[in-house]
């Protein structure tokens, strides 16, 4: 989980949403369930690709989907992608 994280944090920082959200997706097949870490760096590499509403789209899928509880860093990264 933490590797996907980190991996999906550099593709945000590198500007490659798509790729960060390929990677995403693919941990959820592999059954690798999200975590608030992973769900804020999707989140955030899409708000730097300026697709904020796939950001949004993909927070609240994570939200309805009840796996986890979310946090402020969560939170934050969401707020961040309205903001653009």
């Amino acid at each position: 989980q933490k590797e996907y994280t980190m991996c999906i944090a550099a593709w945000g920082r590198a500007g490659d949403w798509r790729r960060a959200v390929g990677l995403f997706d693919t941990m959820s097949d592999a059954g690798v369930e999200p975590n608030p870490f992973s769900v804020s760096a999707v989140v955030s590499a899409c708000e730097k690709g300026g697709q904020p509403a796939r950001a949004l789209e993909i927070f609240e899928q994570a939200r309805a989907g009840d796996r986890f509880e979310s946090n402020v860093v969560v939170f934050n990264a969401a707020l961040a992608a309205c903001s653009r």
